[in-house]
């Protein structure tokens, strides 16, 4: 059994291993890194958010994440505007305006 997914790092492009596990139903603790965590974690629901890395912080959240019961089917739908289907009906709304926009420009 896996407990929860610990990511420390202080600078990632854009941290997959975070919606990888929680695709899977673990719950994560990672440290609030310039982008991805913020978007990708709810306290209530999948994890910690680490506000600040710190050993002690990151060991008060661990501690935290593993007192708590987490739903693992509430942790995968909690990441579902990144499931493929989403973002393929993100892209295409993206790709339609984008083109209606030059539609209205060229006329």
């Amino acid at each position: 059994d896996v407990t929860a997914l610990l990511l420390s790092s202080q600078f990632e492009g854009f941290p997959m291993v975070l919606l990888e596990a929680l695709s899977y139903g673990i719950p994560v603790v990672s440290v609030n890194c310039p982008t991805g965590p913020a978007d990708m974690i709810d306290d209530a629901v999948n994890g910690v958010l680490v506000r600040s890395m710190s050993s002690d912080m990151f060991e008060k959240s661990l501690i935290k994440v593993t007192h708590k019961q987490y739903d693992s089917e509430h942790i995968k739908s909690s990441i579902a505007s990144y499931y493929l289907d989403a973002y393929e009906e993100r892209l295409i709304g993206s790709l339609e305006m984008i083109l209606d926009g030059r539609k209205i420009r060229n006329d």
